[in-house]
């Protein structure tokens, strides 16, 4: 599949997510073909590995992109991850694959991923320092309702990380928006950061595109015209709301994209109200 899609789209961006993708046994294999191919590779990682020799083979596979979820400094990242000492782990993870970039002299970026709660508004803006005096860069998301869980439109009032302070969180983004201006290496575009204003203070009305990562965009278009997911099983979907529109076990990747339905003529969930009422 993978070389299918090198022939097909050229070097595109290829990210392997999860869960967490380095508990498939086959994930650092499958990286280093992929950035083989010239393909712009990404990793996803919590980050937090004991033995170092895993995220070692992960850099010496020679990724586009290693992205870590950072939630904060400390207790902050504790208390979201629910561990204890998950922190220290992390960072450890963090100084590993510093060391091999540096080492083998490979042009492989580190990402931190801080997605932007009620746990961590006091710490969110330090992770931005930390990205700039360890050499790494930062993304921000605002929390959204958690993957694979039945669709809630207003599970922001019973959710236990959602900003209860929206002035607060507000003032958490302006606060990044001044930060990216001074050059720290916060990766958000101005407008990613812009539209996080008026989610934290209306959450029903951007939540489905914010959920689709494109409320940024000044036009929003049906992810089945974008976006394309393989399963760990196979399956292939394009939209988070529709059944898979194949499986790459009986299927070409490419016919199966072609074949796809056309949501965004009928039934985009985009056409759907996002405020109710």
């Amino acid at each position: 599949m993978i070389s299918d899609i090198r022939r097909w789209l050229g070097p595109v961006q290829l990210t392997f997510t999860g869960g967490e993708a380095l508990l498939n046994r086959d994930t650092i294999e499958l990286v280093s073909f992929s950035s083989s191919l010239g393909l712009f590779t990404e990793l996803l990682t919590h980050g937090f590995w004991e033995n170092q020799t895993r995220i070692e083979s992960l850099a010496l596979a020679r990724p586009s992109r290693v992205t870590i979820s950072f939630d904060g400094l400390g207790e902050t990242h504790d208390l979201v991850r629910g561990r204890a000492g998950f922190v220290e782990k992390t960072e450890n993870t963090i100084q590993t694959l510093k060391r091999i970039r540096k080492e083998q002299q490979i042009d492989m970026i580190i990402r931190l991923k801080t997605v932007i709660m009620r746990q961590n508004l006091d710490d969110v803006c330090n992770v931005a320092w930390f990205a700039q005096e360890q050499d790494l860069e930062v993304f921000y998301q605002p929390i959204e309702q958690n993957y694979n869980t039945p669709e809630d439109p207003l599970w922001f009032r019973h959710s236990e990380t959602w900003p209860t302070d929206a002035k607060k969180a507000v003032e958490v983004v302006k606060e990044l928006q001044e930060l990216k201006r001074q050059g720290l290496p916060i990766v958000n575009s101005s407008a990613q950061l812009d539209v996080m204003i008026p989610y934290f203070l209306n959450p029903q009305a951007s939540r489905i595109a914010v959920q689709s990562h494109n409320a940024h965009e000044k036009q929003q278009l049906c992810s089945a015209l974008t976006n394309l997911q393989i399963q760990a099983n196979g399956d292939v979907t394009v939209c988070t709301s529709q059944p898979a529109i194949g499986n790459i076990r009986s299927g070409r990747i490419r016919e199966i994209w072609s074949d796809r339905p056309h949501w965004w003529e009928s039934g985009c969930c985009l056409k759907r109200r996002s405020i109710h009422r």
